[in-house]
């Protein structure tokens, strides 16, 4: 189900370029160009487990869903959401592909051109 690597740079880096002229491409810049790198992207501050997290369909929650069944399993049916949720523990994966917890990342780390970028669409 994946695309080989140069058609994923592909499709990505026309993303970037239409980026530039085209006002419905909610991605940052600096996203795009992250998930450009991908799978070998420079380390970028992660906030999943502390703001957002995965909640599995059994109730298990998840720091994100890179870590589900990586991480131990709290189950916010059987604990509550609160303690599930704050039981989470710190991610470390050191590379996020998914593009909506990546924009958060970028936007929580107060990349300018991301908030700036987010600001357009509010």
């Amino acid at each position: 189900l994946l695309p080989k690597n140069e058609e994923y740079k592909k499709a990505i880096s026309k993303l970037i370029t239409l980026k530039k002229s085209n006002k419905y491409i909610v991605n940052s810049l600096k996203g795009l160009r992250y998930m450009y790198d991908w799978p070998d992207p420079k380390p970028l501050k992660c906030y999943a487990g502390k703001i957002i997290c995965r909640i599995a369909s059994d109730g298990n929650v998840y720091p994100c869903t890179i870590m589900e069944n990586k991480t131990k399993q709290l189950n916010c049916v059987s604990l509550g959401f609160k303690k599930a949720f704050d039981s989470l523990p710190e991610v470390s994966c050191g590379t996020c592909w998914c593009s909506s917890t990546l924009e958060l990342n970028c936007l929580l780390s107060f990349n300018p051109k991301t908030v700036f970028n987010l600001k357009k669409w509010l």
